[in-house]
């Protein structure tokens, strides 16, 4: 990662750099497996703040 990127990801604790090993720029078609988990977290955080 970068260090513009490391310093984008620290700018807020609700960021999470995810490096795509093995993918270029289009990571929804090489690692799709990756996107979904992404979804899925974004999915839970907003669940779990609607609860609060």
């Amino acid at each position: 990662m970068s260090r513009v990127h490391a310093a984008f990801v620290a700018a807020s604790s609700a960021r999470a750099g995810v490096f795509a090993a093995g993918s270029g720029h289009y990571v929804m078609r090489d690692r799709p497996d990756l996107v979904i988990d992404a979804i899925k977290r974004v999915v839970a955080r907003v669940r779990s703040a609607e609860r609060s």
